[in-house]
């Protein structure tokens, strides 16, 4: 197989179709403004999101592959999760490190405050959701 690049610790082996359709896509100046990644565990979904935000954050020339990024600040902010312009929605820990069951209106709401900010760094904003499976009914009608 071959690799493309992670914008993460890890390498996103295989995907080339796929990052060529999101690359060509984003180019186009036509993207969705959402995609699903959907999959068996462990094909690598989050590894692909987090490359494609890095790569997104990066400003990374048109037609480049996620490899682009790799190296950049932005894919250092991402990995690290500073990035002003870049959130990962999941189930949060409580105080005593315990995770919650489901990711709650109140964390989309929170959310919601990049979304309708001016991007700080370049020109996107991106937000991974991670699990969509893991919102509870409030939380998916707010989004």
């Amino acid at each position: 197989m071959s690799e493309a690049g992670s914008g993460a610790g890890g390498r996103l082996i295989g995907h080339l179709a796929e990052v060529a359709e999101f690359t060509r896509a984003v180019a186009s100046g036509r993207a969705h403004h959402g995609w699903i990644l959907a999959g068996r565990p462990g094909l690598g979904k989050a590894l692909f999101a987090q490359a494609a935000a890095s790569w997104l954050l990066a400003d990374t020339p048109a037609g480049a592959g996620f490899e682009a990024a790799d190296g950049s600040e932005a894919a250092a902010m991402v990995a690290a999760g500073s990035h002003p312009d870049f959130r990962r929605l999941e189930r949060r820990r409580d105080e005593k490190g315990k995770q919650a069951s489901v990711i709650t209106v109140e964390d989309v709401r929170e959310m919601e405050k990049l979304l309708h900010s001016t991007p700080s760094l370049g020109g996107w904003r991106v937000v991974i959701i991670d699990s969509l499976d893991e919102l509870n009914r409030n939380a998916a009608n707010a989004l």
